[in-house]
């Protein structure tokens, strides 16, 4: 006859271990403990790393204001405004702005050297977006030439992702902005520049060129300080 005593220590040993249908749930609850640890990471790892992907798309949307601003107040009294659109072929219709005698205007590293006149352009990609980028051309070219010299120009780029852009020129008497200024005018007072990126981000940024001081005439009232006709004696 076994011993009572040897029984009662085997059955306490038997019930102090795990049967197989609780190893099972211990198991799929660690599984789905695991699997929702996972989800919460990677989202907080994907909204981080959107969320600086759009950080760094204002950085440069604000680089690029900067750069705009500072190229069009170092535009010179002399510096013509035009602005024009030009067929790129298959990949659309490209928005031209022309700056005439910009010397200095837009530097970037070795470009200005090239001199001659500069183009800022939203060139299409062929992809549904532009570039905005920037050229040199001889200075003086006529409006027939520009296209041919802008297909053999070297373009560089400085914004990418596009969707539209549109420039407008302050116009004084109609005290509103237009957006078109021909060859001949004399340079706005204000260049307004309105964009939206591929990526969602917009921006739209007034411009103020330097003032154009008058030419003053000679003789005349140019002698006057008070600007009044000399009297004649009696």
């Amino acid at each position: 006859m076994p011993d009572t005593k040897t029984l009662r220590v085997f059955a306490r040993h038997s019930r102090s271990a795990f049967t197989l249908v609780e190893i099972l749930i211990a198991l799929a609850i660690f599984s789905m403990l695991a699997g929702a640890i996972f989800i919460s990471v990677t989202s907080v790892t994907t909204a981080g790393g959107a969320l600086a992907v759009e950080q760094m798309q204002v950085r440069k949307l604000d680089a690029f204001v900067s750069w705009c601003r500072k190229g069009f107040r170092n535009l010179s009294a002399r510096s013509e405004v035009i602005v024009r659109t030009r067929d790129s072929g298959a990949s659309g219709r490209a928005v031209d702005l022309v700056l005439r005698n910009a010397p200095g205007a837009f530097s970037i590293g070795e470009f200005d050297a090239l001199g001659g006149d500069l183009i800022l352009s939203a060139v299409p990609d062929g992809k549904g977006t532009a570039v905005f980028s920037m050229a040199r051309i001889p200075g003086g070219t006529g409006s027939l030439e520009i296209d041919r010299k802008l297909s053999q120009a070297e373009w560089l780029p400085v914004l990418d992702g596009i969707k539209t852009l549109r420039w407008s020129f302050w116009n004084p008497t109609d005290q509103k902005f237009v957006e078109e200024w021909q060859e001949g005018q004399r340079p706005p007072e204000m260049i307004r520049l309105e964009l939206a990126l591929a990526s969602g981000e917009s921006l739209a940024a007034t411009f103020r060129l330097p003032r154009i001081e008058e030419p003053r005439a000679e003789g005349g009232s140019g002698d006057n300080p008070d600007g009044n006709p000399d009297e004649n004696p009696g």
